[in-house]
């Protein structure tokens, strides 16, 4: 049996085992940056407004995806049904952008159904 690979654009191949439970990747050279106070991993609803709440307190952040798009759950999941927006912050602020914007349904401010591709 052929050992299976994991290939992506413009990388050299990984190689799997044929358990599937360990891989090897070559060996490079990464460029270390010193750009960002925060880094954010996962661009989520925990994530993005972790983010957001940073840089507006003035720290440069970095935020990583591997999905390319950001919500996480309630974008790349296709999940419109959200909770507990009856409290103050960041889930306030999306209540009223979603409303202002014309892509809430309902009219619950405990929880919310929005179309996830508005």
């Amino acid at each position: 049996m052929a050992t299976p690979k994991i290939v992506s654009s413009g990388e050299p191949p990984l190689s799997v085992s044929a358990e599937g439970k360990k891989f090897q990747e070559p060996a490079r050279t990464l460029v270390l940056t010193d750009d960002a106070d925060v880094i954010v991993c996962g661009a989520g609803p925990a994530g993005v407004a972790a983010a957001i709440t940073a840089a507006r307190a003035g720290a440069k952040v970095r935020l990583f995806e591997w999905r390319g798009c950001l919500g996480g759950i309630w974008t790349a999941g296709l999940l419109g049904y959200l909770l507990d927006f009856d409290k103050p912050g960041f889930a306030r602020e999306l209540l009223v952008k979603l409303s202002q914007r014309g892509i809430r349904r309902g009219t619950s401010m405990r929880s919310l159904c929005y179309e996830p591709e508005g």
